[in-house]
């Protein structure tokens, strides 16, 4: 919660938050990209395209990130 006793609002920062807004800024129209880690945690349950390295605004390295290619379902 940010503000002062007047003014409440929420909200998320942090280096999270703008890292994931910087992946998004990369995204084309209709695309999904996912960061590594994102991308570890839904192995078995899509499908990928090849890493790709872009850089980001106020990131030293460049960053991994994966094309989402189609989430893969399973029978119930």
């Amino acid at each position: 919660m940010i503000g002062s006793s007047e003014v409440k609002g929420y909200d998320v920062i942090g280096d999270t938050v703008n890292t994931a807004k910087r992946i998004c800024d990369k995204a084309s129209g209709g695309e999904v990209l996912l960061s590594e880690n994102s991308k570890r945690l839904l192995e078995g349950g899509a499908d990928f395209g090849e890493p790709v390295q872009i850089a980001a605004k106020g990131k030293a390295e460049l960053l991994t990130v994966y094309k989402l290619r189609n989430i893969v379902t399973k029978p119930v």
